[in-house]
């Protein structure tokens, strides 16, 4: 059996414009216990020590194919920053596992079968040798990393008990082709294609909850109207339009409702609606700008922008409305408020000095904001990972307007998305059902 084509596949997914960052079960439900997970800390600190053994290989795949497979797998774990990896050979019957604090190891045979790739993933605990999991994952030979990325999840949720991101996606738009289109691309830069090439203007995309579609704004109509596309298909419908401007959709967490912003000559309000786009109803009312809509993540209030006050500044209101809470009290302009999965911080864009930075902010109102980019350059427009550590921003930092994310508990800053053109609004996807 030849190469498994990862030549051909990396070739499709090598694009110039893209710098990258960087099946039957049958597993113990609970990883290690509560008792027996270390206990990692707000700052990153303390991390679960692993040993990553090197992956073998089965019939129909070659050396490259395997190490393709196992690269995938290490730069996820790399990328949660949640274990101490050291890398060991191959262990065979009767070898001892080196001696050390390690508390599992990881393990993986990669084959193909009658044309399918098969990754034999397990986990292990030490020094006892217990199994925490054991999955083969499978897949056809060009979903490779989704198959790697599946693994890496399951290992993060089996020694931590958090949720793994590594099968997320951001959506964005990019005017690479001269129009400003929706693009969709992987948590760690790989897999970057158009969502919309309809050459009109195109903003603000938002995921749906279960990831199956993305609703933006596009002018395809002559004004600006919001419209949902399918993801897999492409396939678009129009969701809300009519009298107005429609900007800066959002879906509810449970996708029960779609908050946005009217535009009507001077003033601006937030509405809410069904995903159908009946059920219309206002939830702020105040004059001036209010724009930006974000919900928490229990669903029961929105985080806005609104210049009520005389200049952009962060609010919060319930989601059936009532008196908005004021945020933000210092800088000239807050705006693009981005609730934490989580739920303890808002991310927002603020100005100083010229120049925008992220920074978050206690949705309770206690305290004030601090800042979680330093630039160089202006970052804007933050979305929130499902872990609630990491941020996707736009920033002109590089040569034009990129897309970066930001470890929240480092502080450390890596490129997703530069080149070709400028890159904004981004949002990142929830995690996907299996």
């Amino acid at each position: 059996m030849p190469k498994i084509v990862l030549n051909r596949i990396s070739a499709w997914l090598s694009l110039a414009c893209l710098l990258l960052v960087s099946g039957v079960a049958a597993a113990q439900d609970g990883g290690l216990s509560p008792e027996e997970r270390i206990v990692i800390s707000a700052e990153g600190e303390r991390k679960v020590p692993i040993l990553l053994e090197t992956f073998t290989g089965g019939l129909g795949v070659t050396a490259e194919d395997v190490r393709a497979v196992e690269s995938v797998l290490e730069s996820d774990l790399n990328y949660a920053d949640l274990f101490q990896i050291v890398r060991i050979p191959v262990l065979m019957e009767g070898d001892t596992v080196p001696a050390g604090q390690a508390r599992a190891l990881v393990r993986a045979m990669v084959e193909l079968s009658q044309g399918e790739l098969q990754l034999r993933g397990s986990l292990e605990s030490l020094p006892e040798r217990g199994v925490i999991l054991s999955r083969t994952y499978r897949g056809s030979p060009e979903i490779y990393r989704e198959l790697a990325h599946r693994f890496a999840d399951d290992i993060v949720l089996f020694l931590t008990g958090r949720t793994g991101i590594a099968r997320t996606k951001v959506t964005f738009i990019s005017d690479k082709s001269g129009a400003r289109e929706v693009y969709v691309v992987d948590y760690d830069g790989h897999g970057l294609r158009p969502l919309t090439q309809n050459g009109s203007i195109n903003m603000s995309p938002a995921w749906s909850p279960d990831g199956t579609g993305v609703v933006f704004v596009s002018y395809l109509a002559g004004d600006a109207d919001i419209h949902l596309a399918d993801v897999r298909s492409g396939k678009t419908r129009k969701v809300v339009g009519g009298h107005g401007v429609q900007s800066a959709p959002a879906y509810a967490p449970d996708g029960s409702r779609i908050a946005y912003s009217n535009t009507s000559g001077n003033e601006s309000e937030i509405y809410v609606c069904a995903p159908d786009g009946s059920g219309v109803r206002r939830v702020t009312r105040s004059s001036g700008i209010n724009t930006s809509p974000g919900w928490s993540p229990d669903g029961r209030r929105i985080v806005y922008t609104s210049d009520r006050s005389g200049t952009p500044q962060i609010y919060v209101v319930d989601a059936d409305g009532g008196s908005p809470q004021r945020l933000t009290f210092t800088g000239q302009w807050n705006d693009l408020g981005s609730w934490s999965p989580n739920g303890d911080k808002i991310a927002y864009a603020t100005r100083k000095d010229g120049l925008f930075r992220i920074a978050l902010v206690d949705p309770s109102g206690l305290g004030s904001g601090r800042d979680a980019t330093f630039g160089p350059g202006s970052d804007e427009d933050p979305s929130w990972a499902p872990n609630g550590r990491h941020l996707v921003f736009s920033s002109t930092r590089g040569w034009q307007k990129w897309l970066y994310i930001v470890d929240t508990d480092t502080g450390w800053v890596l490129p997703l998305v530069v080149g070709c053109g400028n890159h904004s609004a981004p949002d990142w996807s929830g995690v996907p059902d299996r």
